[in-house]
């Protein structure tokens, strides 16, 4: 009986150290994957601050081209403005124009029309 837990005794030791073994390569593939760990962390953070200020230059440049457009917006809108303006004066000028033409224009060709009228009626007169 004394050989069966000598054997055991040993088979159990062995197992250990088996065991220890693999938590000390396990331990030191931790440690590996840790360093890589570190090691991605600290390039991104090297790499954070160009990619920050890069994202801050293109914010402000996008700020700036959405200022300029709002800006050309609003000149377009008093551009808009101004022609309605312009239309309305236009329009108020021809009807302005046709009024103090058109009174004019109609008496005299309603005088070109009496004046051919008694000329055809002169013409009919002679030639009897």
């Amino acid at each position: 009986m004394d050989l069966v837990i000598a054997v055991s005794v040993a088979v159990i030791a062995l197992a250990m150290l088996g065991v220890a073994a693999a938590m000390i390569a396990m331990a030191a593939r931790v440690r590996e994957a840790a360093r890589q760990v570190e090691r991605l962390a600290e390039t991104a953070r090297l790499q954070m601050g160009p990619v920050v200020h890069d994202l801050t230059v293109v914010s402000q440049e996008v700020r700036r081209v959405v200022q300029a457009i709002g800006d050309q917006v609003e000149k377009a809108g008093e551009g808009v403005t101004a022609l309605r303006d312009t239309a309305v004066r236009l329009r108020d000028l021809e009807r302005g124009l046709e009024q103090k033409i058109e009174q004019p224009l109609v008496e005299v060709a309603a005088l070109l029309s009496g004046i051919t009228k008694g000329f055809q009626a002169f013409r009919k007169i002679w030639r009897k």
